[in-house]
């Protein structure tokens, strides 16, 4: 009898179960020295009712001149003023879902994928509108604290539309004294950009130690925190960058702690269909992010806002008496 040969025989296909394709963004800003955490203020609108608190505040009055005294004459008084902020809570929801024969049929539980990587999720959608945040208050109450080197056609760039380490010296120079040095400032910049100023001022990058052991890469002592995400098309044409520096606890944080499989705006639920043999995992948060001198002055009566209503600079207005007191700057670049 004739041997068996690979025309006699067949190729198995070899099935690896439950592979994942890994994540290739992050939301490393979210856990930045940038944002204070657990803001009681923000903490207690998020489990209160209504949509926004507002914060009135006392103005600076260290600028105030004295005068020389002067016998007979009354000593002139001056007032102070203040101002009020206002910070809004924010509402999502995502949900995913399986059926029972999807499970079965593939040997997998794609929900426990789901919960795998919820929070990491969670995050990333949050990040984007913190973004949606800033490119918002950016466009016309923080005009003063944007570095403008680019333009909406920008496919061919010029040199001055570039990032270079004179644009990062030049922006922190905006708030004056707030912020006199890089150091207790953050960096979130797009990969590209940090490729680009890696090329150019090497020496200014470092590998920094933390308490807990980790460690962070930084740009003139600054922790980066990068994102594909600081990247738009032009108008026109070509690539506007945003890098944004912000000051060690510039933003405040707060939410509604999740309840588990009740209905709750803030809630992780667990529900399965009966009827199509189903089961779907339910995300809702309540949270809140604030810039301290910053009033938020949308629409916000009816529904929560989508990102692209706070992305609108005409929803932003600035109630410190300068855009130098708000620790947050802007450089906006075509490469």
């Amino acid at each position: 009898m004739a041997k068996y040969t690979i025309g006699d025989l067949w190729d198995p296909e070899i099935w690896k179960q439950a592979m994942e394709e890994l994540p290739h963004t992050f939301a490393h800003l979210m856990n930045s020295r940038a944002f204070t955490h657990d803001d009681e203020l923000l903490d207690d609108l998020c489990n209160g009712p209504g949509v926004g608190v507002i914060m009135p505040f006392l103005k600076d009055i260290t600028d105030q001149k004295d005068a020389a005294q002067r016998e007979g004459v009354p000593i002139a008084k001056q007032g102070g003023g203040s101002g009020v902020a206002y910070a809004i809570s924010l509402e999502r929801e995502i949900a995913n879902s399986s059926t029972a024969m999807a499970a079965q049929r593939s040997g997998t539980q794609p929900l426990d994928h789901v919960l795998k990587y919820l929070v990491l999720r969670r995050l990333k959608n949050r990040q984007e509108t913190f973004l949606s945040m800033l490119r918002g208050m950016f466009d016309t109450a923080l005009e003063d604290n944007v570095t403008t080197a680019f333009n909406e056609a920008g496919s061919n760039p010029s040199a001055d539309q570039m990032i270079d380490e004179h644009k990062i010296i030049d922006t922190a120079a905006l708030t004056g004294e707030i912020i006199t040095e890089t150091a207790g400032t953050s960096v979130w910049m797009h990969t590209l950009i940090r490729a680009a100023l890696r090329k150019l001022d090497k020496d200014s990058f470092k590998t920094e130690s933390t308490d807990g052991g980790l460690t962070i890469p930084t740009y003139k002592g600054m922790p980066i925190y990068a994102s594909d995400k600081l990247a738009r098309a032009g108008t026109t044409d070509g690539i506007v960058f945003d890098t944004y520096l912000l000051k060690d606890g510039v933003v405040r944080a707060g939410e509604k702690e999740q309840v588990v499989d009740k209905v709750d705006v803030a809630s992780l639920q667990y529900d399965p269909d009966f009827s199509l043999n189903e089961e779907s995992v339910n995300d809702r948060t309540r949270f809140a992010y604030h810039v301290d001198g910053m009033k938020y002055n949308g629409p916000v009566s009816s529904e929560t806002p989508e990102d692209a209503t706070l992305a609108d600079g005409s929803n932003w207005s600035l109630e410190y008496g300068t855009a130098a007191l708000v620790g947050a700057l802007c450089i906006k670049t075509n490469g």
